[in-house]
This record gives C-alpha cells, structure tokens and sequence, in this order.
C-alpha cells in the first residue's frame, strides 16, 4: 500500500510539475521563432 501511494504521490507531482514546464517550453519556442525570423533575413 505505502509503495502504492508513493507512487501515485510521484506521479501526481509529476504531471504538476510538467504542466506549467510545457507553457515554459512554448513560451520559450514562440520567443525563439520570432528572434529567428528576422535574423534570417
């Protein structure tokens, strides 16, 4: 049971912590794209 709920705990902060990192990555590549944009010009 205590292994059980370990995991579920981990598994919950996972997908927490997963969350708002995947915001921060798209964030992130729309900052990218638009520096690279005019840089190719």
């Amino acid at each position: 049971v205590d292994e059980i709920e370990r995991r579920v705990e981990e598994i919950r902060s996972g997908s927490a912590k997963t969350v708002p990192g995947e915001k921060v990555m798209k964030r992130l590549r729309l900052k990218v794209r638009r520096a690279r944009l005019p840089g190719r010009k």
